[in-house]
């Protein structure tokens, strides 16, 4: 009996000790927002919580990787992963598969209320919750607005616009380059594209009647002018290796005059403070004479931007961003807005 209880007692006081230790959750994500993490939300939440530890593991640049790092992990049964940073479109393969907690008893609906009602459906599956979104994120058209103001020209809106100005500031020798996008074959080259393809006028599944557009006239519209950026000389042709960070850096480095990708804001204040924004205007549906019927706006102009900019609010708290990846391009009054910018 001694022997049991003297037993017993050393397994207590060692749960005692375990239960004092922190807990460590590993969290695997891109390389480039690793470092944000660790010196914002992390130092937050560990002060906060002083029993858990959260250790980051930095990945590849791209997402798909990710997702594909995280599939083996968790294929093999014994994932060294306790929380995943995931994207969207992962939900239904991760929910349907049983690698996620369901949430939907663990949170309320006040504290759901603070958040786009779209990226809370975004984060269902068979109308249970799994994912709590973290940012919203949007396709943003970038310009130069120095080079723009030098040659008396405003913000193009139209495709034939961005190839003609693109030209102009190439032929002036201000630019090597006029126009730069992400046309690696990953996942960042279909957002990209699924952009072009709705200022076209195209879409590549009808949400109501699951119609495929894959095959319309509006689709090789939107796939052969981005040949002809390349073809044309706008683009490099190196552009089909680019990824977001890729594209980000060019532009950056002042050898193109116009990138498109898309842009995280965690705060859209951060963006306000950086970006110049001009007032877009919606042009879906007219033209200009001689020029296509196409918008390079798609479906949001500058105003809601400039809105979240002004409002200082989460984007994902803002009800105005209604698709995420859809044709929302935004015009920015300036190239810095890269520098507030990151990956997805």
């Amino acid at each position: 009996m001694a022997i049991a209880i003297a037993a017993l007692s050393s397994i207590l006081i060692s749960w005692v000790v375990m239960a004092q230790q922190p807990v460590t959750l590993r969290l695997l994500m891109t390389a480039p927002d690793a470092q944000p993490w660790r010196e914002a939300m992390v130092s937050q939440f560990e002060q906060e919580h002083p029993n858990i530890r959260i250790e980051i593991v930095e990945g590849p640049n791209a997402t798909n990787l990710i997702e594909d790092l995280y599939t083996s992990a968790f294929l093999l049964g014994d994932s060294p992963y306790d929380l995943v940073n995931m994207d969207v479109i992962w939900t239904p393969k991760f929910a349907a598969a049983g690698w996620l907690v369901d949430i939907t008893d663990r949170v309320t609906p006040e504290q759901l209320a603070g958040f786009s009602t779209v990226d809370i459906e975004g984060g269902k599956y068979n109308d249970r919750l799994y994912r709590m979104p973290l940012r919203s994120d949007a396709g943003v058209f970038y310009y130069r607005k120095d080079l723009l103001e030098k040659h008396n020209l405003q913000p193009p809106e139209t495709f034939d616009e961005l190839m003609e100005q693109s030209k102009i500031l190439q032929e002036s020798g201000d630019v090597p380059w006029g126009y730069v996008w992400q046309g690696r074959q990953y996942e960042g080259l279909s957002a990209m594209f699924v952009e072009v393809l709705a200022g076209f006028g195209g879409f590549w599944v009808n949400p109501d009647t699951l119609e495929v557009g894959l095959d319309r006239p509006e689709t090789i519209q939107a796939i052969n002018w981005l040949r002809s950026t390349v073809s044309e000389g706008v683009s490099p042709p190196g552009v089909t290796t680019y990824q977001e960070e890729e594209t980000r850096r060019f532009f950056q480095k002042r050898t193109g005059g116009f990138s498109a990708e898309l842009a995280v804001c965690r705060a859209a204040g951060e963006c306000g403070r950086f970006c110049d924004s001009r007032q877009g205007r919606h042009q879906a549906n007219g033209s200009r004479a001689g020029q296509r019927e196409r918008s390079l706006l798609g479906r949001m102009g500058t105003r809601h931007f400039q809105e979240f900019a002004s409002s200082g609010r989460s984007m994902g708290s803002r009800p105005v961003l209604q698709q995420r990846r859809t044709a929302a391009q935004l015009h920015f009054g300036s190239g810095l807005c890269a520098e507030s910018q990151s990956a997805v």
